[in-house]
């Protein structure tokens, strides 16, 4: 598409250093990014719903990235949570980015940028988040991909974690690669709103043995989302790995790699003091899946 050959396209070149070398050109940084890209996964999705804790949504993100998740997708973060400047309902190729500085900032000297990416281990800059404004926009943007949603909700029609398939038989492209998922998750006070719990097609709960009755919300997405990436690997591993894969195409790797070097080409600039052209956010919405 247009805007994911734009990306693919773009690099920038640091110009403050010695030796005025691109990011793309650097072999060591190219070659690691090259193989991130490889690892990550197709069609893997996690939704936060109303996500109002910074610290939750940092460490969300470092499990997206430790687990390839392709894309997180916030719905109608709570007031503060964000910049005021946010951008949603964005194409599934479309590449927006907005302001960092401040996320979460009711008090940017608590809720700043650099707090978010050291909550995050620096994830937030590699894990590509796109915002919706409502439930129907996120849905509207899965739809098109022919996603299927699970939701964690405890209903008596849900599933236990362990019983739960994810990865659904004659579903993906020719049953060669894996089908695309997407785990919704509600607040840990309230949960999923009922909008929520209708658009998605499948209820999944996490079954609790102790005498406590929830668990965090990072951690109920790391067993979650843990639990899709193993059937996952069991699906390609079924077949001997010689057909049926987790990863993003040929084209959509390079893509990848182009827009993370991109990013960190801004990234420096920002760093060095170079202006405005530097200073664009940690959080884009970008990429195919």
């Amino acid at each position: 598409s247009s805007s994911s050959s734009s990306s693919s396209s773009s690099s920038h070149t640091i110009h403050n250093t010695s030796s005025r070398t691109s990011i793309t050109n650097r072999p060591e940084r190219r070659a690691r990014l090259e193989a991130v890209a490889r690892r990550k996964q197709r069609g893997f999705f996690v939704v936060l719903e109303a996500p109002s804790k910074i610290n939750n949504v940092a460490a969300i993100m470092r499990t997206c990235d430790a687990l390839g998740v392709t894309k997180l997708l916030l719905v109608a973060p709570q007031d503060g949570l964000l910049p005021g400047n946010k951008h949603h309902g964005a194409t599934e190729n479309a590449q927006v980015s907005t302001r960092t500085d401040g996320i979460g900032c009711r008090d940017d000297e608590i809720f700043s940028g650099e707090i978010l990416r050291r909550c995050s281990a620096s994830a937030n800059f590699w894990v590509e988040t796109q915002v919706f404004d409502t439930v129907a926009e996120c849905a509207g943007f899965l739809d098109a991909m022919c996603v299927t949603s699970y939701g964690t909700v405890l209903r008596a029609e849900s599933r236990q974690l362990w019983d739960t398939v994810f990865q659904l038989d004659g579903v993906g492209d020719n049953g060669v690669a894996v089908n695309k998922v997407a785990l919704w998750f509600g607040t840990e006070v309230s949960g999923l709103s009922e909008a929520a719990v209708r658009y998605c097609e499948r209820h999944v709960c996490v079954p609790m043995r102790g005498m406590v009755e929830s668990l965090n919300l990072s951690v109920c997405v790391g067993m979650v989302a843990g639990e899709v990436v193993r059937q996952r690997l069991a699906f390609v591993r079924a077949e001997g790995g010689t057909a049926r894969t987790t990863s993003l195409s040929a084209e959509d790797q390079a893509a990848w790699v182009a827009r993370m070097s991109a990013r960190a080409g801004k990234r420096r600039r920002r760093r060095e003091g170079l202006g405005s052209a530097g200073a664009d956010a940690d959080v884009h919405l970008a990429g195919k899946n």
